[in-house]
């Protein structure tokens, strides 16, 4: 950030920063003006540009404990420059500064110094064992006396895997992942589009995809060092989640028996290593976030596996604390993961999975015992359908479970959810939960007191969801935008981080199951949503919207099946006095689960929008409505008469009921 005007001499260029170039200029009949777009701006009285960014990052910073992008070692050092060249100025030559040992320290670390750490220093990583010599002695000497073997080997692969490892042998990718999107670029550098290859060996024996393996990755180890990721202070190859997948595919790679040649075999091993060490000298203290979780579980792996490395000790001691730390900070009471999204909960409960089961085989210090590795599983468990797989709130996948019927409902208070229950096998899962801020890019979606609908094990009423990557275009408009979620936005705006969900009410009984909730926001709205789950058969959802501070309120509903009719499939609605609203169809996509393949391709969602100037929607959802169905509504009272019975009646209020009252 910049307040005016910069150059910079250095000894072999020049660097100008002219805040009169900002790219607009505004010409009236009185002058030229230059207006500030860089440093700060307001758009549609919202504040934006350099100083708002770095004030936002400041309190981001202060609220979620993550360390600033700009360390203050990094500040020190940027004053002492600034002092240096001041005093340069006054004295006439040129004045030399080296920074103290904190600084460069600190310096270091933020280096990628561990890329050559293992390569040539194999020996010494392992104490320099008698009788080795080079890399095919040290191989030799490994492979004699190392004793556990990597865990959760890659499965030899299936038709699918195979032709992908035939395509890496026909069209090898660019091994630099150039072209590729921001984020999507730091995921190639996983590695994980390597294992088909790992596989294909493991399945057939034929050495030509042992070779492939070799070509790719040889190809990628050298070139490395000199690629740049987009994202502002994070390296493309050294980071968490990149030493983290890499480890977890490599490891197993190593104890395959592929035949690699000793020159890749010190390669991988390096990789390895190089990744420990990296992944111990970052996590030197706790920081919040599924990257230093999953990351603090394979330094644990690496030193398991291979004891004799001479810090192995240090990994297996610093990654067991860390993920420590993370159970009891990281997971609230319920077992919910502080980011509120089913997939990186799943990431992090399975890299936890991992942990246990290296303790248990290797460590035998009981990590296994501590409370959270059950809760955190009880957690998905409880958001699992009786098909299998856990709806896709925030930016999640679909995630794929031991299928799960439970009976009762159920409030995840801690974690935000709320999952209510029909006895037809008819679900409804609420989120109440708040907006979590992230370093880089949050997670939570920009909607809150919205819901989906399931039965029978198929989506009915569903949600957006997680994109396909980060960098797709639509990514903020319509995946993290509160118009891609079953809720009422109020004059087209997103739901801001500062919305404050309250349960208010949680009751149930053998007839129905009610959710009271409110969230009011930074900019005056307030938004109360009951809902009233009838859990007798047959089963259906009333919800009752009541919103202040707007002018315009579109109330949507999204289901994986066209609607016609206000219907989508054998999903009926009914909006009370939607003869006075505007009805409006379009269309979005998300992943939907398919049960019998156990896959969750992205397809079309399609979206019903009711839109008023009122803040008022009384709504009944049915989740299979045969037959005739008649909904009418006299004040807070709904009557719903269906073709099983002489109709059931019950009364929706505006305020909670008194505790126990659900009718």
């Amino acid at each position: 950030m910049v307040d005016s005007y910069v150059t910079l001499a250095c000894e072999q260029g020049v660097v100008q920063i002219d805040r009169q170039k900002e790219n607009v200029v505004l010409a009236t009949e009185k002058a030229y003006a230059y207006p500030r777009n860089l440093l700060q701006r307001v758009m549609h009285g919202i504040p934006a540009g350099a100083y708002r960014d770095a004030i936002r990052h400041f309190v981001d910073c202060c609220l979620t404990g993550a360390q600033p992008l700009i360390t203050v070692e990094s500040s020190r050092d940027v004053t002492a420059v600034l002092e240096a060249a001041h005093e340069s100025s006054r004295s006439g030559p040129a004045s030399r500064w080296t920074c103290d040992d904190g600084s460069r320290k600190a310096a270091a670390h933020r280096r990628p110094h561990h890329r050559d750490r293992a390569g040539r220093a194999d020996r010494r990583a392992f104490g320099e064992p008698a009788g080795t010599t080079d890399l095919a002695s040290l191989r030799l000497w490994v492979a004699k006396t190392k004793k556990n073997e990597a865990l959760w080997p890659a499965a030899p692969a299936d038709d699918v895997a195979l032709a992908a490892a035939d395509l890496l042998r026909t069209a090898p990718p660019d091994v630099t992942g150039a072209g590729l999107g921001r984020s999507v670029r730091y995921g190639f550098h996983y590695l994980r589009w390597l294992e088909p290859a790992v596989r294909a060996w493991a399945r057939t024996g034929d050495e030509s995809y042992a070779r492939s393996f070799e070509d790719l990755f040889t190809s990628w180890y050298e070139r490395r060092d000199g690629l740049v990721g987009e994202w502002p202070g994070l390296d493309l190859i050294w980071y968490s989640l990149g030493t983290w997948s890499r480890a977890a595919m490599l490891l197993p790679a190593l104890d395959s028996l592929m035949p690699l040649s000793d020159e890749c075999w010190g390669q991988v091993l390096a990789t390895i290593v190089g990744g420990a060490r990296w992944a111990y000298d970052e996590h030197d203290a706790f920081r919040h976030g599924n990257w230093q979780l999953v990351s603090a579980t394979q330094l644990m792996h690496v030193g398991a596996v291979y004891p004799r490395l001479a810090e192995a000790n240090q990994w297996v001691e610093r990654g067991r604390a860390r993920l420590v730390e993370h159970l009891e900070q990281d997971f609230s009471a319920d077992g919910g993961h502080f980011e509120r999204s089913p997939g990186y909960h799943h990431m992090c409960l399975t890299a936890t999975t991992l942990a246990v089961a290296v303790d248990q085989r290797y460590l035998h210090t009981g990590l296994g015992d501590h409370p959270k590795v059950v809760a955190m599983q009880e957690w998905l468990r409880e958001l699992t359908t009786s098909a299998g797989w856990v709806p896709a709130p925030q930016d999640s996948g679909v995630v794929w479970n031991e299928p799960h019927r439970g009976e009762d409902s159920v409030l995840l208070a801690e974690s935000g959810y709320a999952v209510l229950r029909a006895h037809d096998d008819v679900r409804v899962v609420v989120n109440c939960g708040p907006y979590v801020q992230h370093e880089l890019e949050s997670h939570s979606h920009r909607a809150v007191l919205d819901f989906v609908m399931d039965g029978w094990g198929r989506p009915l009423l569903w949600e957006a969801g997680g994109p396909p990557d980060y960098d797709v275009p639509d990514y903020q408009s319509w995946f993290q935008s509160a118009r891609g979620h079953n809720t009422v936005v109020v004059d087209g705006q997103d739901v801001g981080a500062d919305r404050d969900a309250v349960v208010e009410t949680f009751v149930e009984s053998p007839e129905a199951t009610v959710l009271a909730a409110g969230r009011r926001g930074g900019n005056g709205v307030v938004h109360r949503r009951r809902f009233v789950l009838v859990r007798t058969d047959p089963a259906y959802l009333v919800v009752r919207d009541e919103i202040e501070g707007g002018g315009q309120y579109d109330l949507l509903l999204h289901a994986p099946r066209p609607w016609h009719d206000w219907r989508a499939g054998d999903v009926r609605v009914w909006v009370a006095d939607a003869e006075d609203a505007t009805v409006t169809f379009s269309e979005g996509r998300s992943r939907i689960p398919d049960p019998l393949t156990r896959t969750a391709d992205f397809g079309p969602l399609h979206t019903l929008t009711v839109s008023r100037p009122r803040g008022e929607f009384l709504t009944v959802i049915v989740p299979a409505a045969a037959g005739t169905w008649a909904f009418s509504a006299a004040g807070d009272e709904v009557r719903v008469v269906h073709p099983y019975g002489d109709g059931h009646r019950h009364a929706v209020r505006s305020r909670p009921p008194p505790r126990g009252d659900v009718s």
